[in-house]
């Protein structure tokens, strides 16, 4: 038989061990509850102030986005563009060689015709081949510049943030989400609007006033027609382009939120992980 004085050890043992447990978790709970309190008083407070400062964010020059540039990737640039404007221009002659095929083929009883459409393949293969080097160069020169480019700006990005305080992460926007979403979705974004996007509007460009010579010089009076649509194609064009872009900044602001949600989630595991386990 156990002595009642060694039931009576092992109660106060238990009750110590008791004593030395539930503190631990009363201070826990009370953190989690003084948190929670602060969260739900300050979310109504703090959620309009950082969406205002959200669309409040100091807009820059797009110049400026080509700032972390080196004089390698500045000739690359101006390769590039070089090949954006002459595969613009070329897009255009094709529209016009194939109508000198479609004359050439009207009219088979001339005596020339095999002369013509030799000539005519010939400006085909030449054209082709020209807009082949140009393609190149555009495609080329855009993607590893930007690349460049981005890899940098990542770089800086790091450093600028590791060199802030901590109390720069509380916030939602500037927590391991925000970073993240900065290293990731941001920095993409600009190193997709530094090269190909950039290309892709010069090439229009091109095209469109190359186009336009081309049209006036063989029929002006449809030219002049056309121009007609040219406001209304503008208007459409601005709203489309105003609502993608506005529904994008929303996307990349709720990825940024469920980004630093997930990752406080998944942080905060192995805490209570371990005021769970069984002592």
């Amino acid at each position: 038989m156990t002595p009642p004085g060694a039931v009576v050890a092992e109660s106060a043992e238990a009750q110590h061990q008791q004593i030395t447990i539930h503190p631990k978790l009363v201070e826990l709970k009370d953190a989690q509850n003084t948190e929670d309190k602060g969260t739900c008083v300050s979310g109504k407070n703090d959620a309009q102030p950082e969406t205002a400062d959200a669309e409040k964010a100091p807009q820059i020059a797009f110049i400026k986005l080509f700032s972390t540039a080196d004089s390698l990737d500045k000739l690359m640039i101006g390769l590039a563009v070089l090949g954006a404007v002459a595969g613009g221009a070329l897009l255009p002659m094709f529209s016009l060689l194939f109508g000198k095929f479609a004359d050439a083929f009207g009219n088979p009883d001339q005596s020339n015709f095999l002369r013509t459409i030799e000539g005519l393949a010939l400006e085909f293969l030449y054209i082709g081949l020209g807009a082949f080097v140009a393609g190149f160069m555009d495609t080329c020169f855009w993607t590893w510049s930007g690349d460049r480019q981005a890899n940098r700006l990542r770089g800086l990005y790091l450093a600028s943030v590791l060199g802030q305080d901590i109390a720069y992460f509380d916030t939602s926007s500037t927590g391991t989400g925000g970073v993240l979403q900065g290293l990731n979705q941001d920095s993409g974004d600009v190193q997709s609007a530094i090269s190909d996007k950039l290309g892709q509007l010069i090439k229009s460009v091109a095209t469109f006033f190359t186009g336009f010579i081309l049209a006036f010089t063989r029929g002006w009076d449809m030219t002049l027609v056309m121009l007609g649509c040219i406001p209304l194609m503008g208007v459409m064009g601005a709203f489309m382009s105003r609502t993608t872009s506005r529904a994008a900044e929303r996307e990349n602001a709720a990825y940024a939120k469920a980004s630093a949600v997930a990752q406080q989630s998944i942080s905060q595991i192995r805490t209570v992980a371990s005021y769970t386990q069984v002592v």
